[in-house]
Formats: structure tokens, sequence, C-alpha cells
């Protein structure tokens, strides 16, 4: 799956939770889990991604 894919996904679950997601959001490590997008996402919105 694209990165932009799952960084939009994220973006815009933020947008329907106030702006911040605060919670794990899994991934199989992953091109798209291992990106500097992906990290900037999950950073800007509170998001954790399982170890």
């Amino acid at each position: 799956m694209p990165t932009s894919q799952v960084t939009d996904a994220i973006e815009m679950a933020a947008a329907a939770c106030g702006g911040r997601v605060r919670d794990v959001f899994p991934t199989d490590r992953g091109a798209p889990s291992g990106s500097a997008d992906f990290g900037e996402v999950c950073a800007h919105t509170m998001t954790t991604p399982s170890p």
C-alpha cells in the first residue's frame, strides 16, 4: 500500500477526532511504517505505531 494512502487515512481519522488520533496504529513494519512521512504524520496526530 502506498505511504500516501496510509498517511491520508491517519490524517482523515485525526480530522474526524478533532485533530488528534491519540491511539495505536497497527503496522506490519512494511514500507509505509518505515517512511519519514509516516513518522511525521504519527507525531503530528499523536498516533503511536504498534511495535
